[in-house]
């Protein structure tokens, strides 16, 4: 069975980020309400000031707390994920943020991915439609 794995980091601090566990709430209720696929989430609480806690988690959900945030930054949360993702058999990893909104458009970005030729061999990402944006390659 076919599985995609979401990575996401968190972060809440009363001084740089007051409304971090608002975003990764908005976050979390948007992909859960409009991906259709069979997914997993591996959300990570980057060392915020209180635990980001959730009542009845779901199955599908795995959260990890980093103390020291310093121990690698956002780039080690994103490793770690796409390393239980990996070891989970996920066979499409999608690296997002906490302060993104997922809406139904992640069902066809996933399709494209899983039929695409490269698709074992690539790297995916939505590109600017912008003229002056020379690097709209993603493979």
């Amino acid at each position: 069975m076919s599985k995609v794995g979401f990575v996401c980091t968190t972060h809440q601090s009363l001084m740089h980020r007051p409304n971090g566990f608002q975003l990764f709430n908005n976050y979390l209720q948007s992909l859960y309400n409009s991906c259709k696929h069979s997914f997993n989430l591996y959300a990570f609480d980057n060392a915020s000031e209180d635990k980001f806690e959730i009542d009845d988690l779901p199955d599908n959900f795995i959260i990890t707390r980093v103390e020291n945030q310093y121990k690698g930054g956002l780039t080690y949360t994103w490793n770690e994920g796409v390393k239980q993702a990996i070891n989970d058999g996920c066979d499409v990893v999608i690296i997002t943020s906490d302060d993104q909104i997922v809406d139904e458009t992640i069902n066809s970005f996933i399709d494209e991915i899983r039929k695409h030729e490269l698709r074992d061999n690539a790297v995916f990402g939505p590109l600017s439609n912008d003229a002056n944006n020379k690097h709209q390659t993603a493979t």
